[in-house]
């Protein structure tokens, strides 16, 4: 269910985990960006059960105007079921996805939002330049060659979180059957016209990365298993 009522050109979601540090750089920046396009935008974010004082950092935000919703996950369910609580609880009918800690650049939104713009109905940010440790990068290039076997799609960077989506797209994932967790693999299979831009990636500032080299091997395990391309 959207909000109808407050309808916005944009929704900005942003999930979160642990990440007090970070968000309240991160929601000035994508104000100061939008800002700056007199669009109506909405920034939403949704906290994954984190353990520290992210919610209360997060709601502190809301003084900065009625464009900043806070929300939470009734469970910790990961990055896309975050994503998926706030795409429900958004009025945009263009979405953007930012990761929560602060290493997407929120000057690369307009960028994101032209492309949708054009016609587009997913677009893809490509982390051109990593500010990642050696192994995660080498663990990334094994996942894309895993997702493109899967889905016979080839992206250069199926693991980024900066992403841009058309509303009509999103309403087409279930939360059912997979969808959720192989988010990004399945908006790409389910879209008319897709493509990729470069994207800034940054030095995480503050806090550390939530995926270990545990969790994306399990991840990538888990996906190449169960994934299942589902076009309908």
């Amino acid at each position: 269910m959207t909000r109808q009522a407050e309808r916005n050109d944009i929704s900005i979601i942003v999930p979160l985990k642990n990440e007090e540090d970070n968000v309240g750089k991160l929601v000035r920046e994508i104000e100061g960006v939008l800002f700056a396009r007199e669009r109506s935008f909405e920034i939403i974010l949704v906290d994954d059960c984190s353990t520290d004082d992210t919610v209360f950092e997060a709601e502190s935000l809301r003084k900065l105007g009625p464009c900043v919703h806070v929300y939470s996950n009734p469970y910790s369910g990961g990055q896309c079921a975050a994503i998926f609580h706030g795409f429900r609880n958004s009025s945009g009918m263009i979405l953007v996805t930012i990761d929560g800690d602060g290493q997407n650049n929120p000057a690369d939104i307009p960028r994101i939002i032209e492309a949708l713009e054009k016609g587009f109905d997913f677009v893809g940010g490509w982390r051109q330049r990593r500010k990642d440790p050696l192994f995660r990068k080498a663990v990334s290039f094994l996942a894309n060659s895993a997702f493109f076997l899967k889905t016979g799609i080839r992206l250069r960077d199926y693991n980024c979180g900066f992403n841009g989506v058309s509303r009509a797209l999103m309403e087409r994932i279930s939360p059912e059957n997979d969808q959720l967790r192989f988010m990004k693999a399945v908006l790409v299979s389910k879209a008319a016209l897709f493509t990729e831009i470069p994207v800034d990636h940054r030095k995480r500032a503050q806090g550390r990365s939530k995926y270990g080299f545990a969790a994306i091997m399990k991840t990538g395990m888990d996906f190449w298993f169960n994934f299942r391309c589902i076009k309908a």
